[in-house]
């Protein structure tokens, strides 16, 4: 009789997280991979996956080279223009049971095991001036003002300026 033999489909998987400036998982960001192989004109993996409370994993990676890139930075954040290789290799070609293994080259920072990718917060700028009641043309002097942050962090300023207008 005949044997058939389910073999198994030696695809790798791309896993990593997507941190904020204090290493908190991020959402809202899409990313894009590419293969550098072709067929046909066009890159035999192309695949954008917005991912799970910060986490991303693209599947069914064959062997070869990989570009990633941030297609959407989570809001707030500024989106990186940077790329990242992603190479996938078989560690160990002479043993059939070898499985695939996807990593970036060169490495990226670990977080609790999986590579992580890191945004900047969008920076803000706030002018502002004390002016007298009467007269809107007028800078009060001796003016000092305290702005903090109430939500999502820990940023406090405090601001004193000499003809009503900030530092």
């Amino acid at each position: 009789g005949m044997v058939l033999k389910n073999m198994p489909n030696n695809t790798a998987e791309l896993k990593f997280v997507k941190l904020d400036n204090n290493s908190q998982l991020l959402e809202g960001a899409e990313f894009r991979l590419v293969s550098q192989e072709m067929i046909g004109g066009k890159p035999k993996y192309d695949r954008t996956i917005a991912g799970r409370n910060g986490e991303f994993i693209f599947t069914g990676l064959n062997e070869g080279t990989y570009i990633l890139s941030e297609v959407k930075a989570p809001e707030g954040y500024k989106r990186i223009t940077d790329t990242w290789t992603v190479v996938v290799t078989n560690p160990d070609p002479t043993n059939p049971n070898s499985k695939l293994v996807a990593g970036f080259n060169p490495e990226l920072p670990k977080n609790s095991d999986l590579p992580s990718i890191a945004n900047e917060a969008l920076k803000t700028e706030i002018k502002f001036r004390k002016v007298d009641f009467d007269n809107e043309d007028t800078g009060l002097e001796g003016g000092k003002f305290e702005l903090v942050q109430i939500k999502g962090g820990n940023y406090s300023a405090t601001a004193e300026a000499d003809d009503g207008f900030n530092p």
